[in-house]
């Protein structure tokens, strides 16, 4: 199961022009981010110290929103392997990814992607049809976020 989110970041820069102590011209220019900021972005998101790199596993079917912060029915956690891999621009894409082993059954409905290898910050959030294991199973998870300017 590949999981692929796009984050669309842009910036801005505010222009403020002040003469005489008043401000008489006042400017918000949005800029482009260039090849290798996103892939410095791709990279900042894995890394090593404080980056979502565990991915977990869960019960719940309830919905995403984007107040979560947890998984509603947490099962399994992992830490995941990191790199970075080309999508638009180079090494402009984050990239998650274990592979489970069970050696008990359960249905999943939902994974996430954290920063710690319990509790800890939750970056994304998803929910699936049911994905049953049992004794023996593998079952591989690989996250992608493309960070990209449109």
């Amino acid at each position: 199961m590949t999981i692929l989110d796009k984050l669309i970041g842009y910036g801005t820069i505010e222009l403020v022009k002040i003469r005489d102590g008043k401000v008489v011209e006042y400017r918000l220019i949005r800029n482009l981010i260039v090849n290798k900021g996103l892939e410095g972005m791709a990279k900042t998101f894995l890394d090593l110290a404080s980056g979502f790199k565990y991915i977990a596993l869960g019960s719940s079917s309830t919905a995403p929103d984007t107040s979560q912060t947890a998984l509603g029915g947490e099962i399994v956690r992992a830490l995941g392997t990191v790199t970075t891999q080309t999508t638009s621009v180079t090494n402009d894409t984050a990239v998650v990814y274990h592979t489970f082993t069970f050696t008990s059954s359960y249905v999943f409905r939902e994974a996430g992607l954290f920063n710690a290898s319990s509790n800890g910050l939750m970056a994304c959030r998803t929910t699936f049809s049911d994905v049953s294991v049992e004794d023996g199973d593998s079952l591989m998870i690989k996250w992608k976020i493309q960070f990209t300017r449109s």
